[in-house]
């Protein structure tokens, strides 16, 4: 008796273990999927594989009429589109949202997509309008999502920051910096934000005029990008110390440090970024009278498709 019930439990068990099959539709799953692989694409850097299967998700949720799965698709491409710097898709994506934003649920969509605006607003140059928007969208955010640990916080109060120091009062940084230094100091913010965070301390320093204390943050930020293998983290610190040592007249210096971001940016679709560091390598090289660099640089310069053409 025992035995037997024993093995009825065993059996029981088994099937307890057994997942119930997934009952949704095939083309919601693939599309589930698919913006899962976008997302680990996009981790990896690979950002032209990372679109083509966001797009394809898109294409779903448009074809059975979901706003919701419409949004994260759009939200997922605008994050590509900026990470190539093709501002025109990212207005392109940003408006679709628009449109698409009278018929979501309130779900945790909005502070996205607030934020891709105002990085968007950064990246045309537009930093008064991106600290409002980020003003408005801390204001508006969840108090149970105003703690130094939640992640959109984080990215929040870095962006804020960063818009402070592209504007007119870069002393409004050290405020929006001040709540993640204790989780820096213990190592518990994501690589990339701790690159970023270190990137801005080191530009407040630098505006406070201690350019061998922004040094050492930038070396730090570049560090801590090698260490996570994040190619846009230290393509951006190797670019933040080239522009540091050209500032202080150590022109070979500056060049050299330009010369290692160019791996780091090609292996990127950033041809924006690309086309800017060839541009600074070759009025380096004219600096230092360097003729054969400056050829290598126009060079390589002709080589590149026109402004606009490289999209994932």
């Amino acid at each position: 008796m025992t035995t037997r019930l024993a093995l009825i439990a065993t059996l029981l068990l088994l099937a307890a273990c057994v997942s119930t099959p997934d009952r949704r539709p095939r083309d919601l799953i693939e599309a589930e999927q698919q913006l899962g692989q976008g997302t680990r694409a996009f981790r990896n850097d690979d950002y032209r594989s990372a679109a083509a299967l966001f797009r394809r998700a898109l294409d779903y949720y448009r074809s059975v009429d979901d706003a919701e799965g419409q949004a994260r698709a759009l939200i997922n491409l605008a994050e590509t589109a900026l990470a190539v710097d093709d501002r025109h898709a990212a207005h392109q994506h940003l408006a679709a949202l628009t449109r698409l934003s009278p018929r979501l649920p309130q779900t945790g969509l909005a502070p996205r997509i607030g934020l891709l605006e105002a990085r968007l607003a950064l990246r045309e140059g537009r930093a008064d309008e991106a600290a409002r928007l980020l003003d408005g969208l801390l204001a508006r955010l969840p108090e149970d999502r105003r703690w130094p640990e939640d992640p959109l916080y984080q990215a929040l109060l870095l962006r804020r920051a960063e818009a402070a120091l592209a504007g007119p009062t870069p002393a409004d940084a050290e405020p929006r910096l001040q709540p993640l230094l204790p989780l820096a100091d213990k190592g518990r913010l994501a690589p990339e934000m701790q690159a970023r965070l270190l990137r801005l301390q080191a530009g407040l320093l630098q505006r406070q005029g201690r350019p061998d204390a922004a040094r050492a943050r930038l070396q730090q930020a570049l560090a801590v990008a090698r260490q996570s293998r994040r190619r846009p983290a230290i393509a951006a610190a190797l670019e933040a110390l080239a522009a540091q040592s050209r500032h202080q007249g150590r022109l070979r210096e500056a060049a050299e440090l330009l010369e290692r971001a160019l791996p780091v940016r090609s292996r990127l679709l950033d041809q924006a970024a690309l086309r800017r560091d060839l541009e600074s390598l070759l009025a380096l090289y004219r600096e230092l009278g360097d003729g054969e660099a400056e050829r290598r640089i126009q060079a390589t310069l002709a080589r590149l498709p026109a402004q606009g053409a490289a999209r994932p």
